[in-house]
């Protein structure tokens, strides 16, 4: 049996994407001693640190380890369990979080730091570490290229999208009626937000803005010339790492739009949604999720 957990171990280690320290476990010969002999001494979920260029990769590899265990003596149940587990580990890197905590540090960050009186929006895209939890952001650890007096002046009126090394940034263009999430968003594939993430492809990026997007336009995509954001949001929601979406306050405009709620989930139908002020984030919805954007994320004292 020995023989087999090796060869396991080198089919995985061999997936070029993954990188792996999932299974660790001891077995007594399936095909002599029968299932119940089969004992997982430890199953250590580190779970998978991935560069993944797609799920269809993933799943690559995941046939690729079924079929090879086709080759051993396994049990079919030894290899269900085997294709079960690869799949666990998968999904659980891809569908990860920012820590809520960490992200409440994150804006209040941007607040204090690039806030300059009105409207903006900025985006990072930072080591996934510096999205998890007790990671404490200030400015000798947290966007250290990025500083205050650099970017701030780009987030007032009608200024140039600031573009450093982990952030970008834009206030509102009112000489061309451009708002500052579309300055970061488009042109679509050739954009601020899509040079952004291509600078680290397993990170953790972050979109805030001070106003949620607006209904009118932002996020209306029947209208012409188009100015929505909906296309941007999903090149967004395509990034394979941490990712999520933040506002602070309702857009002005849109307090008593009663499809407000509606509105709001096109957003969470693709990046995480959170809603974040100085008592804390939270989380409004999310991809995947058919519950509607909860009432708190809409309410604006």
């Amino acid at each position: 049996m020995a023989r087999h957990t090796q060869m396991l171990s080198d089919i995985i280690k061999g997936v070029s994407d993954v990188s792996v320290n999932c299974f660790n476990w001891s077995f007594h010969d399936v095909e002599e001693e029968g299932w119940s002999s089969v004992r997982i001494k430890s199953l250590s979920f580190f779970f998978f640190l991935f560069t993944p260029a797609s799920l269809q990769t993933h799943t690559t590899s995941l046939n690729l380890l079924i079929s090879a265990t086709d080759n051993m003596v396994f049990s079919v149940r030894l290899r269900i369990l085997l294709g079960v587990i690869l799949l666990s580990c998968i999904q659980s890197a891809m569908n990860e979080n920012v820590d809520i905590n960490t992200l409440s540090r994150i804006q209040r960050f941007f607040h204090f730091n690039y806030f300059n009186g009105d409207q903006y929006a900025v985006a990072i895209n930072v080591p996934k570490q510096q999205c998890q939890s007790e990671f404490y952001p200030n400015t000798r650890n947290f966007l250290i290229d990025d500083r205050s007096e650099e970017v701030k002046p780009h987030t007032g009126k009608n200024m140039s999208v600031y573009t450093g090394k982990q952030l970008i940034a834009a206030g509102v263009d009112k000489i061309d009626d451009k708002h500052s999430e579309y300055l970061l968003m488009y042109p679509l594939n050739n954009s601020h937000l899509t040079n952004l993430l291509n600078t680290k492809k397993d990170g953790c990026v972050v979109l805030y803005t001070f106003l949620s997007p607006c209904i009118a336009r932002c996020l209306n995509n029947n209208i012409s010339p188009r100015r929505d954001i909906i296309r941007g949001l999903d090149q967004l929601g395509a990034y394979q790492g941490i990712k999520a979406f933040v506002f602070t306050h309702i857009y002005y405009a849109d307090k008593t739009n009663p499809n407000l709620r509606h509105e709001l989930k096109k957003i969470a139908d693709r990046v995480p949604l959170y809603y974040c002020n100085e008592n804390g984030c939270i989380l409004c919805g999310q991809p995947g999720s058919n519950v509607p954007v909860i009432d708190e994320c809409l309410r604006d004292p």
